[in-house]
């Protein structure tokens, strides 16, 4: 079992340890007076300028010998159409996998 100090809340904790950004690294880019303007930053997504599209996913890294997976929460960047087509699920907390974006593109 690991032990760890969060960072978060200066405790330690039994279990395995994630990690994971509150928001896209190009966040932080814009200056924190713009970014109540210019960006709409929700729990998995992210939009910038109306141009920069970003969602929240984990993955999941099984280690040898332990019963939980190591989680790193990543954001990733997507085209404004695979945003809207796939925002309705990460706002729902839904874990989005290949083939539902496969069966969401046959006619």
């Amino acid at each position: 079992m690991f032990r760890f100090k969060c960072t978060s809340c200066n405790e330690w904790h039994e279990g395995m340890p994630t990690f994971a950004a509150d928001a896209p690294l190009y966040l932080y880019g814009i200056p924190e007076e713009e970014r109540k303007h210019r960006c709409v930053l929700q729990s998995d997504t992210c939009v910038i300028d109306d141009k920069l599209f970003f969602i929240r996913g984990c993955i999941e890294i099984p280690v040898d010998g332990a019963s939980e997976p190591f989680i790193w929460g990543v954001w990733v960047s997507l085209s404004a159409q695979s945003f809207v087509r796939i925002r309705p699920a990460a706002q729902a907390g839904a874990i989005v996998c290949r083939e539902a974006l496969r069966q969401q593109r046959r006619p």
